[in-house]
C-alpha cells in the first residue's frame, strides 16, 4: 500500500524566521528536488508559496 507520507519532504519557514533561513530554505528544496530528479530518477514537485516573503530576505 502507498502512503503519501513516504514521499513527502516537507520544508517549511515561517515568514518571521530568520533572514538566512528564509533564503536558505528554497535553495535546500530546489537543490534536494535536483538530486532526487537527476540522481535517484524520481520524479519531483516543488511548490513555492509566499515569494514575497523570499524576496523581502534577499532585499535584506
Amino acid at each position: 500500500m502507498l502512503y503519501i507520507e513516504n514521499y513527502v519532504f516537507p520544508l517549511i519557514k515561517k515568514a518571521n524566521d530568520p533572514t538566512i533561513e528564509r533564503i536558505i530554505t528554497p535553495r535546500i528544496a530546489l537543490t534536494t528536488a535536483e538530486y532526487l530528479a537527476y540522481e535517484c530518477g524520481k520524479h519531483v514537485l516543488v511548490i513555492l508559496t509566499d515569494m514575497s516573503s523570499y524576496a523581502d530576505a534577499l532585499r535584506e
